[in-house]
């Protein structure tokens, strides 16, 4: 479905869904939920403006087609379009051949992937190491999302950061919204900024703040 693009002055993207759903199940996220098993729904040529040099793709979990993924990332190289897989691709399902398209896509801004749980730490080191092989940036063409439920989730978060840390990939913290945020939780958000967070061990900048610095 073509949206109504001028009730958005200035935008000059492509927005829409090309898949719905998601099979992964996690136990923060409601879209299993809300939109059920994932399944293909449209070709973005469908929600393609030509005036637009971009295209924004809110899918959940293109991944889960691979074919899919590779004949909607075709039309966006035919098309000369850059790309934002908004809600992030999932680095579990990362192959070599992945890698590669994603090296040959130009980004709106970062690709992003997530690191949720320590469980699959094996699978994002390979999945990194095939991005680098690639030669995808990963310092400053990607970005994980860590998810942080609650304090008692942080010792969890911050080796999660500090593997990142190691590989020169950028976290975002993504602090479920509905946890008391404890002090130290703050401070690991703030730490995770590009100019902090590759200069600056953690126990450093906790250090700095204890002394009354600011960030």
């Amino acid at each position: 479905m073509m949206p109504d693009y001028s009730l958005y002055p200035g935008c000059d993207v492509d927005i829409g869904f090309t898949t719905r759903g998601c099979n992964r199940g996690c136990h923060f996220c409601v879209v299993p939920e809300k939109e059920g098993h994932f399944r293909v729904v449209q070709h973005p040529s469908e929600f393609h403006d030509p005036s637009h040099k971009g295209v924004m793709l809110l899918d959940n979990n293109i991944l889960f087609d691979r074919e899919w993924f590779f004949e909607v990332t075709d039309w966006i190289l035919n098309k000369g379009l850059a790309v934002d897989f908004n809600q992030g691709l999932d680095i579990r399902l990362l192959d070599a051949g992945i890698a590669a398209r994603i090296a040959e896509l130009t980004p709106l801004n970062y690709w992003h992937f997530a690191f949720d749980s320590l469980d699959y730490t094996d699978a994002v080191l390979k999945g990194i190491e095939m991005l680098k092989n690639a030669g995808v940036n990963l310092r400053s063409k990607t970005n994980f999302y860590v998810y942080l439920h609650g304090d008692d989730d942080y010792e969890s978060a911050l080796e999660r950061c500090n593997i990142l840390r190691q590989e020169k990939a950028l976290p975002y913290i993504m602090v479920n919204r509905e946890s008391v945020r404890t002090q130290r939780m703050t401070d690991l958000k703030r730490w995770t900024r590009p100019q902090i967070f590759f200069t600056t061990p953690f126990e450093n900048y906790q250090r700095t703040m204890r002394k009354g610095g600011s960030a």
